[in-house]
């Protein structure tokens, strides 16, 4: 599964970059000194050694999950729940939220490939299919909250709220096909 992450360090980051390769940077230090296009591979470079360094080697993803989600931390040795605070070690449904998007991406741009691809393709969408969104809305309150522990249960009882970053959970959530 650490393939996945790495997927999607190399397919995103080029999907979203400029083609425009003859502009220059125009103000500050560095104005002409590097091209956007070696800028641009530069920060790949790095944001692609930045994961594989610091990926887990062992499972490179949780086994553990909870209603679909995944905890925010995990023992890559074991596959179980590292919890992130003494309240946190179940399921995290805003970190998921963020893999899931993720996946999604990656899946758009394998669905149509080889057969392989094609297989990761339909895998991703199986991932992207158990997340019972609806659930994390305890019992049906207009509302989804963060975390649940299969010990605590919604003990933190944090809900997800404002237009910030985690607006991709509630747009995920709304368009599930499940």
């Amino acid at each position: 599964m650490i393939y996945i992450f790495i997927l999607i360090t190399l397919v995103l980051i080029p999907a979203f970059s400029c083609n425009n390769k003859d502009n220059k940077l125009s103000s500050g230090p560095f104005a002409n000194s590097i091209s956007d296009d070696s800028l641009l591979s530069l920060v790949q470079h790095h944001t692609f050694e930045y994961f594989w360094d610091g990926a887990e080697p062992v499972s490179g993803m949780a086994r553990e999950r909870f209603h679909g989600a995944w905890p925010h931390w995990i023992y890559g040795e074991t596959g179980k729940v590292k919890p992130f605070s003494p309240k946190d070690n179940g399921a995290d449904i805003v970190e998921t939220a963020y893999l899931i998007q993720g996946l999604l991406s990656v899946r758009q741009y394998f669905k149509d490939g080889n057969e392989n691809e094609k297989e990761l393709a339909a895998d991703i969408d199986k991932l992207w299919k158990e997340v019972e969104w609806s659930w994390f809305t305890k019992e049906r309150e207009n509302v989804i909250y963060w975390h649940w522990s299969p010990d605590l249960g919604w003990e933190m009882n944090f809900p997800v709220q404002g237009y910030n970053e985690c607006l991709i959970l509630y747009v995920l959530a709304a368009s599930s096909p499940t």
